[in-house]
């Protein structure tokens, strides 16, 4: 058997074991997690502007490449208008208020 035919077997055999697997848990009914319901009243959609931050500039240029300071830092985040916050992180010093 060449090096290019054993390769092409083995390729096969892989696609053939992946969709496989994935028909068969389909199948027997097989599930990768659980949908949770909300304790908390949904928001409806799309009732909040994204927040678009500001475009980001340049604090040098090395080899006509452009060289960015970014900083990484934690604040709090309204996820929905019932005023609960979350913690995230952000760069560029927006710390996700509102």
């Amino acid at each position: 058997m060449t090096r290019r035919g054993f390769l092409t077997l083995a390729a096969g055999a892989g696609a053939a074991l992946t969709v496989g697997a994935a028909g068969w848990s389909q199948l027997v009914g097989a599930s990768t997690g659980q949908v949770l319901a909300s304790r908390g009243p949904l928001p409806k959609p799309f009732g909040v502007p994204l927040p678009v931050p500001p475009v980001a500039r340049p604090v040098r240029s090395e080899r006509g490449a452009d060289v960015y300071d970014v900083e990484q830092r934690e604040g709090p985040c309204r996820f929905r208008r019932q005023g609960r916050r979350s913690p995230r992180e952000d760069g560029g010093g927006h710390t996700g208020r509102g």
